[in-house]
């Protein structure tokens, strides 16, 4: 297998993140209407907490640093796409 394949191989394991991506941001959407109807707050730390322990738990092998960033900026986005 030379480094073409393998960048093939990437691409194809991106492909399946990005739906991945769009499908909890679907859920994410679903969420944000139930809550405005509820009138709940969109922020929940403890809910923030449980993903980030989620992500670690599952996460074995990766560096602790890289899923705290990722986490953050999957919650951030989460909470914007709530708002709408």
């Amino acid at each position: 297998m030379d480094i073409g394949d393998i960048r093939t191989e990437i691409d194809e394991l991106d492909a399946r993140i990005m739906e991945l991506f769009r499908e909890r941001f679907r859920k994410t959407e679903e969420i944000g209407r139930r809550k405005r109807e509820s009138g709940m707050e969109i922020e929940d730390l403890d809910r923030e907490r449980e993903v980030l322990e989620n992500f670690k738990r599952h996460g074995s092998g990766v560096e602790e640093g890289f899923i705290e960033r990722l986490v953050a900026l999957i919650l951030e986005y989460s909470k914007e796409v709530q708002r709408r």
